[in-house]
């Protein structure tokens, strides 16, 4: 269940509270919420995850180095130590891809706090915001196969499943370009450092037109953004349930898609082919980062994981389908 408005404004306090012992080290820092929060796929017992953003002006030295991400998050802990009551089990997990700041759930509240200084999730949360507020028939998708996905237990990199992070944009994916007529649009993703090339727009976009807004994000203490384009108004011509959309991306994800010779891209608006050098790599699943293609959202998914996974899907969509038969019977 969604968590109740003391929960949800606990979570503010709580946001508020880190990010003033934040500022005792750095005065300019900012703690930037992002996943679940944002999106408003959070369920009572979710994370809060912030990204911890500190303006060049206040660091002595330039953050990247992973050594230096520790240090940062090292002294952040030491201050909440010396600030902050009830934090048994406070840990900085160093060992992990991305470190990060783990403060526990206590007894006051039901949500363990996960803090990092990267701000991928605060462009990525946006844009999820912004496609799941396009059709109300998304957002009850989304949330459904989030649920699913926790309680089959197929969810989470630790374990080496895809991350929902992954699941949303397959599903997302699915809503443009392969059902039909199509539940959502293709969102014109504008890339701000010149790294890669954006897909060509739709013959009706114009940047001056009223058809599409601008959305920016900004993602750094120093003000960097990122931006995309998309429908100012959508209305999507498919009748289709929200009940009926999640068994049939049950069905797609977990029985028809062939993640060997396909990947998920948002930012073309419909599954495309692996590229060569996809292939080349033993990766049993592609889900492009559409911020940062043609990166990987899924490197650390294993093969028996992605069948386990896939195979779940099958199986309740099979059990659901089965069941409506001997119903009409």
């Amino acid at each position: 269940p969604p968590p109740s408005k003391e929960l949800f404004d606990l979570r503010l306090q709580r946001i508020q509270q880190l990010e003033e012992i934040a500022k005792l080290i750095w005065p300019n820092a900012m703690l930037r919420p992002f996943g679940s929060f944002v999106t408003g796929l959070l369920t009572s017992d979710s994370d809060l995850d912030l990204a911890l953003l500190i303006p060049p002006a206040d660091l002595e030295e330039y953050i990247g180095p992973k050594d230096d991400v520790i240090q940062l998050l090292k002294g952040m802990q030491e201050e909440i130590n010396d600030r902050m009551t009830r934090n048994q089990g406070l840990a900085c997990v160093i060992s992990a891809r991305v470190p990060v700041l783990k403060i526990p759930a206590s007894s006051s509240s039901s949500f363990s706090i996960d803090i990092v200084c990267q701000a991928d999730g605060i462009v990525s949360s946006g844009l999820i915001r912004d496609f799941l507020s396009l059709d109300a028939r998304v957002f009850s998708v989304a949330h459904a196969v989030k649920i699913f996905t926790k309680q089959i237990q197929v969810s989470g990199t630790v374990d080496n499943f895809l991350a929902p992070y992954a699941f949303t944009l397959s599903l997302i994916n699915y809503l443009q370009g392969v059902v039909s007529p199509p539940v959502l649009p293709w969102i014109h993703i504008m890339d701000t450092t010149g790294a890669t090339e954006s897909p060509p727009p739709p013959a009706d976009f114009d940047v001056n037109s009223s058809n599409y807004q601008l959305r920016e994000i900004e993602y750094s203490a120093d003000g960097k953004k990122v931006a995309w384009f998309f429908p100012s108004t959508w209305h999507s011509e498919n009748t289709l349930s929200s009940e009926e959309l999640f068994l049939s991306f049950l069905h797609w994800f977990g029985c028809e898609f062939n993640w060997n010779t396909q990947a998920i891209c948002i930012r073309e608006g419909h599954p495309i082919s692996r590229s060569s050098s996809w292939r080349m790599k033993s990766n049993p699943c592609v889900v492009e980062d559409p911020f940062q293609p043609p990166r990987n959202i899924t490197r650390a998914v294993f093969d028996t994981t992605l069948r386990m996974t896939t195979q779940a899907f099958c199986d309740a969509y099979l059990m659901v389908a089965n069941s409506k038969c001997e119903e009409e019977e």
